[in-house]
């Protein structure tokens, strides 16, 4: 339970700091917002770089934690210590690549999903 709500407040960190900096960038570029919207852009070419933004931040989080993650994960099963195989049984090579392609993605949703809630809240403004 307690690994959950880890989980869970991480998330929303993760969340709460590409939501603000994509909040930044939509301030910046105000102007060129403005400009593209006055030309008839389409909305999502407006909203577009915002996301890809987030994603590609998201992704590079993503990648530092998977690859954080995989090194803890293979110095453990490299340790061959016992007290390891009684807390997480079944730790292999696989297993640990496993989980930090699951933390990239997971990275990589959580930054474009929180610009997209941030383009949604700050852009009808």
């Amino acid at each position: 339970m307690a690994g959950f709500a880890f989980i869970g407040m991480l998330g929303f960190v993760a969340v709460a700091v590409t939501m603000n900096s994509i909040k930044a960038a939509i301030h910046a570029r105000r102007d060129e917002i403005a400009i593209m919207q006055l030309v008839g852009a389409p909305r999502w070419m407006v909203r577009g770089p915002f996301v890809v933004e987030g994603a590609i931040t998201g992704a590079v989080a993503g990648a530092a934690a998977g690859l954080i993650t995989f090194g803890l994960a293979m110095a453990a099963v490299a340790s061959g210590s016992g007290s390891l195989m009684q807390f997480a049984p079944g730790i292999t090579a696989t297993v640990a690549a496993l989980a930090a392609a699951i933390v990239l993605l997971a990275g990589t949703g959580l930054g474009s999903g929180s610009s997209l809630l941030s383009l949604r809240r700050h852009m009808e403004s």
